[in-house]
């Protein structure tokens, strides 16, 4: 039981990190939710925010390659080690694009 529900979750990774940090993205750092509410002054998400968002960003990242790393070992199917590395390669660019988009 334990081990098919790290293989759903290894699968389902790049969905998880998107959804986390996209709902991250909406709530802090959208500007055009400030402008449309009619504040004044431009609205700057806190240093706090952004610490955290690249705090959770990090973490997403080390859990996902310690999982992906783990089933990836786990497996002795080439087709299943090619869709584990093809999903790490997918979270790690998943982060990079939420990275460079703030």
């Amino acid at each position: 039981m334990k081990s098919i529900l790290l293989k759903i979750l290894s699968i389902i990774s790049p969905v998880i990190i998107l959804a986390a940090l996209g709902i991250m993205q909406g709530v802090w750092f959208d500007v055009e939710e400030s402008i449309e509410r009619g504040d004044t002054d431009v609205f700057h998400p806190s240093l706090i925010q952004y610490l955290l968002y690249y705090l959770v960003s990090i973490i997403l990242l080390v859990l996902s390659c310690l999982l992906l790393k783990h089933e990836y070992r786990k497996t002795s199917s080439a087709f299943l080690r090619v869709v584990y590395a093809t999903i790490l390669v997918l979270d790690i660019g998943i982060i990079l694009i939420c990275f460079l988009a703030l």
